[in-house]
């Protein structure tokens, strides 16, 4: 049977109802009217059902509502996240993150859970108004969340605007508020199931440089190069200072090496702009035969472009065809790529030319630009 688009009449009138019950929750006739459209629906297409949702929502009526997103949720026509976050925002909205998890629990049939979602709200969302929400929202229970959710709000909330391939999956909002971060790794270490590697420091460090605590950054990447092992492990995690940051009281992963350290530091002082920093910390890497990867000069690209420090970029580029440990190609399509944006169409289509006689491969992205 197909979906029975409401008049829009009744749709006007719906909207009505929603003023009502905005302003009296317990309003008799708009409720008796927004029950009568229950038994139809299956019959209501998907912005019909988000209306009487919502009026569902406004009037309190929570075991209606559940009814109705269990519907909506079989049918398939509208994405888990944002019902899920209908639930998080509209029905719950005060609710301790548990009840939350409760609630979806029952209406997935436990196959799927708050951590999954708030994974995803971290990874997707644009408005930072909405992670700042999410963590209040996690920082206000004792609920575990899983590994992956806390490690995912923790780089949303730090601000991450980039991601290093090489590194795991991130999300990246753009707050740079390290005293949130910080504890919701409070949170994640209070579960004893974490690894501090270089993505958790990377996010540290970009979000210390974008809140401009350029010193405690530098601290934080000096701790890292040192490994010292004063830093607490999970069995010791009750003794956690407080008025001191959990980042700097923790043991990293032994996993991590000095080349992960120094290109997690460079990508955070790249993707923040603060490039005489940049420029210092390549002179020290090559001092310490660090050897910095494609990805950590494309970020170094993008951050000349942005203060229109063209020429040198391509003094950059100049100086990798000579040889060295970083793929020319690489940062030469940055280099397209940026030029393209900029609308200066010749220089780019002249560098992808010798890019191709120098027997590099453009980026796919270099190849679409000119398409």
């Amino acid at each position: 049977m197909r979906p029975v688009l409401l008049p829009r009449t009744r749709l006007s009138n719906l909207r009505s109802l929603l003023k009502n019950l905005a302003k009296n929750p317990r309003d008799s006739n708009s409720l008796i009217a927004i029950d009568a459209l229950l038994p139809r629906r299956k019959l209501l297409d998907s912005s019909s059902s988000l209306l009487l949702l919502r009026a569902f929502s406004a009037s309190r009526k929570l075991t209606r509502a559940r009814t109705l997103i269990s519907d909506l949720k079989n049918k398939g026509t509208i994405p888990n996240l944002f019902l899920f976050t209908t639930v998080l925002q509209c029905l719950l909205p005060d609710a301790p993150i548990r009840d939350v998890d409760s609630f979806w629990r029952e209406i997935s049939g436990g196959s799927s859970n708050a951590s999954e979602f708030i994974i995803q709200l971290s990874q997707l969302s644009k408005d930072p108004q909405e992670i700042d929400l999410v963590f209040r929202r996690v920082s206000s229970t004792r609920f575990d969340l899983s590994r992956e959710a806390y490690v995912a709000l923790i780089g949303s909330i730090c601000g991450r605007n980039e991601q290093n391939p090489s590194l795991a999956q991130e999300s990246f909002c753009r707050t740079g508020d390290v005293f949130g971060a910080d504890s919701v790794l409070r949170g994640l270490v209070a579960k004893g199931d974490y690894e501090l590697d270089v993505s958790i420091y990377g996010n540290f460090m970009h979000g210390l440089c974008v809140s401009g605590k350029l010193k405690e950054a530098r601290k934080l990447f000096d701790k890292l190069l040192k490994r010292d092992h004063s830093g607490l492990r999970a069995h010791k995690v009750p003794n956690l200072k407080m008025g001191r940051r959990v980042i700097f009281q923790l043991k990293p992963s032994n996993m991590m090496s000095k080349d992960d350290v120094f290109g997690a530091y460079f990508q955070a002082l790249c993707n923040t702009d603060k490039l005489e920093q940049v420029q210092s910390l390549a002179m020290e890497a090559m001092e310490n035969n660090v050897v910095l990867e494609s990805h950590a000069y494309r970020s170094f690209v993008r951050a000349l472009f942005r203060a229109n420090r063209v020429e040198d970029a391509f003094k950059l580029l100049e100086k990798k065809k000579i040889g060295g440990f970083v793929s020319y190609g690489d940062i030469a399509s940055e280099v397209i790529e940026r030029l393209c944006e900029m609308h200066r169409l010749d220089e780019a289509h002249e560098l992808l030319l010798e890019m191709k006689n120098r027997g590099f491969a453009p980026s796919n992205q270099s190849f679409k630009l000119f398409s």
